[in-house]
């Protein structure tokens, strides 16, 4: 049976998350020729545009494995991040003068990393890892005063807007000293002028893709999940002396000497998570040759690589430092360090066999250290109380590889062998390496192709009952999915972006702010971190989906009741109307102050929204022809209640939208504030009769505008933020770069 590059275990986040957007973003793309802005797919409505930021994986992606189906795609996508992590990482030790067989060696430990294998799975980690390894050769470049610093911008242009930058531009700095010191050139000046060059050019690389810098700083700014109430909770928790539990650095030491040792995806029995705990796994050569370098360097660069391994040691073994790094944002390793100590274990590797190959005698001390350290770090479960949680055939497994490594660095005594037991070290390496990567990814749950070619997965009758709705009502209405098409079941809600509707339901890393403000205003989720990335929805909240368009139900034909009226059938699936369906756009004269709406119950706060618009307190001004909503004692939300007094009187009827416009027509019988159930955005900008208004945030979250009495055209349009200014800022952005180039060129011919 064929399988996919998808997992359905721990590591589901491709297939949930990753691949309904991209399906999504690559529909748009086909039907319009221009890249996805808003989506009313994600969520109940997100600013997707990230500006024209290109990598060549997404390139070859979009244009050259076009013809296979987006599923089949991503073993191919992940081939190619693998080469380009391992080349972009020789290329850089090669810049060091590091021996093309030392830095080959160097190249495949970091295509075959654990972070790189593990990570991609999750498909984003190991386009990190590939990005880095560029930014990392270009940045030597601009310590070596090389041709290609020049392309620091492009490796920014890359990354653009994210935590991989900030945390990847503190490593930087950290390598700059470091290069410094052990180069005998470090001076305040000297280091000034590093990161002074290296900033500039980093924001010459945010700056080329000026349209999309508004939208990708407002979405991590904007999140919940940035600098929240978890920053402060975890201060107070946190002290400088406060270590971590004994899990905790046993599951550091196994995760240095391999990806499984603790078990894998689901099975994974260390500290955290299978992703989110070390990932520093880069061969067992690579801490064999430690003391090797140490051995080799003289005094000065054995300090400078000292205090370089020391303080990113600290980082990692000192809670309260590494939660600094990470700017309290979460208790983890991926994306930051899971990069970096590999990073600098390969570097050290290398380094220390391009020395040790070049030396006549071997020093056996040195060699022999290493391997007895390895020795007890594998059999270190076992001394302290965790042996039970440890895979012994793996263990033995490395300790075999460990012992084979250890006699081949000592058969380096023999000067005429050496040729013939650099090969031996590379094939080794290859065995090693490559039956980890094997271990990681065959033991897991890998989709079946099948899932996808036949009627499963988000390719199952959802489809056609989709289509068949489409026929009948061509009209702006959301859908609520009461099953889930996703593989991994009840973990998905990207359904909507999958398989092109409308929902309320939304996975993702970083929501739409003022949509969670919707669903923590109303109780529907609480403030903690996996409610704010996995949302699920208005589905069991009849009342608050009168109030945001929803119309119809999807269900499995299994769970409708006998008796109940089912508009369409398609396949397996039943389609129920809505029978208190509303419009998008819905008027209202009463409003609630915010701080009155908080007191409220969960039924007290969806009914009163059906009757009122919520306005922040230092907001009332504003909407002063509205009339404060006293009523408490609301009528339980049926088909006689909502007809006779919870049906809104002048909703907007809309006669055309996109995912980027919507246009419409109301007639209002006084003045009234205009609420659109989708998540305020300054994008978007309302014309009233041909003349823009000024919109507000209300209703916890919505677009709310003023109207006065009459009939009136509406027109609501959308452009990320700052769209304008961000084209003028990446043509200025480009202009100073090919100045700076030109002018580079022409100083080094003088």
């Amino acid at each position: 049976m064929e399988k996919l590059y998808l997992f359905t275990d721990i590591g589901s986040d491709t297939i949930t998350m990753q691949y309904p957007e991209i399906v999504n973003k690559d529909r748009h793309f086909q039907e319009t020729g221009s890249e996805l802005r808003w989506s009313f797919q994600a969520g109940m409505g997100q600013n997707m545009y990230r500006g024209f930021r290109v990598n060549p994986v997404e390139l070859i992606r979009r244009y050259i494995l076009a013809p296979l189906p987006i599923e089949k795609q991503f073993i191919f996508l992940e081939m190619l991040k693998i080469l380009l992590g391992g080349i972009f990482f020789f290329l850089f030790l090669r810049q060091l003068r590091i021996s093309v067989w030392a830095s080959t060696l160097g190249g495949i430990a970091m295509a075959f990393s654990g972070y790189m294998i593990v990570g991609g799975s999750w498909y984003v980690h190991s386009s990190l890892i590939w990005q880095f390894c560029f930014l990392l050769l270009c940045f030597e470049g601009l310590l070596q005063r090389k041709w290609f610093r020049w392309l620091i911008p492009l490796a920014v242009f890359w990354i653009g807007i994210s935590p991989q930058l900030y945390l990847g531009l503190i490593f930087l700095i950290t390598y700059g000293i470091y290069r410094l010191g052990a180069s005998n050139t470090l001076t305040v000046r000297k280091v000034g002028s590093v990161i002074l060059r290296m900033i500039v050019m980093a924001i010459l690389g945010l700056m080329l893709n000026g349209p999309g810098l508004a939208s990708q700083y407002l979405r991590y700014l904007d999140s919940p999940r940035m600098l929240g109430d978890s920053l402060w909770q975890t201060l107070a928790k946190s002290n400088l002396f406060q270590l971590e539990t004994p899990l905790h650095y046993q599951t550091i030491v196994h995760r240095l000497l391999g990806n499984d040792l603790l078990g894998t995806a689901n099975d994974f029995h260390g500290w955290n998570n299978y992703l989110e705990a070390p990932l520093f796994y880069v061969g067992v050569l690579a801490l064999l040759v430690l003391p090797i370098l140490f051995y080799q360097l003289n005094k000065r660069e054995r300090i400078a690589h000292g205090l370089l391994l020391a303080f990113w040691a600290v980082i990692v073994i000192v809670p309260i430092f590494r939660f600094g790094l990470y700017f309290f944002t979460g208790d983890f390793f991926k994306i930051g360090l899971s990069i970096f100590i590999p990073v600098l274990l390969i570097y050290s590797m290398a380094r220390g066999l391009h020395s040790f190959a070049a030396t006549e005698r071997v020093n056996f001390p040195s060699v022999l250290l290493g391997g007895v350290l390895l020795c007890l770090a594998l059999f270190s479960a076992d001394l302290g109380g965790y042996g039970d949680i440890l895979d012994s055939n793996l263990r033995n497994i490395q300790l075999g590889f460990v012992l084979l490594f250890t006699l081949l660095l000592c058969l380096f005594h023999f000067q005429k062998a050496r040729p013939v037991l650099k090969i031996l070290i590379v094939l080794l390496l290859c065995s090693e390496l490559s039956y980890s990567a094997w271990h990681s990814l065959a033991h897991r749950d890998a989709l079946p192709a099948e899932r996808f070619e036949k009627r499963l997965a988000y390719n199952d009758y959802t489809i056609d009952a989709l289509d068949a709705i489409q026929k009948r009502d061509d009209g702006f209405y959301r859908i609520e999915k009461f099953y889930s098409s996703c593989p991994k079941a009840n973990v998905s809600f990207n359904d909507a972006r999958a398989q092109n509707f409308f929902g309320t339901s939304s996975y993702a890393s970083f929501n739409q702010p003022n949509y969670l403000a919707y669903m923590l205003g109303t109780g529907v989720i609480s403030n903690r971190k996996t409610e704010l990335k996995w949302v699920t929805g208005l589905k069991d909240h009849p009342a608050l989906q009168a109030g945001t368009a929803v119309k119809y139900h999807y269900r499995k034909s299994t769970d409708i009741k006998e008796g109940e009226v089912v508009f369409e059938r398609a396949g397996n699936i039943s389609v129920q109307e809505f029978p208190y369906f509303q419009p998008l756009g819905l008027s209202y004269d009463n409003y609630i102050k915010k701080s009155v709406f908080n007191k409220l119950s969960f039924n007290q706060k969806a009914l009163t929204l059906l009757k009122a618009v919520v306005l922040d307190d230092r907001e009332i001004g504003k909407h002063s022809d509205l009339v404060s909503f006293r009523k408490r004692a609301l009528p339980k939300l049926d088909k006689a209640s909502f007809n006779n007094y919870y049906k809104n009187e002048n909703p907007l009827f809309i006669d055309d939208f996109s995912n980027q416009h919507i246009s419409g027509l109301v007639e209002i019988d006084k003045p009234k504030t205009m609420v659109l159930s989708m998540p305020f955005s300054n994008g978007w900008k309302v014309e009233v009769n041909g003349e823009e208004v000024e919109t507000h945030l209300v209703q916890l979250g919505f677009i709310g505008f003023n109207l006065n009495q009459g009939k009136h055209k509406i027109e609501i349009k959308f452009r990320p933020p700052n769209y304008w200014f961000g084209i003028g800022v990446s043509i200025a952005a480009f202009v100073m770069y090919g100045l700076l180039v030109v002018f580079s060129i022409v100083r080094s011919k003088e």
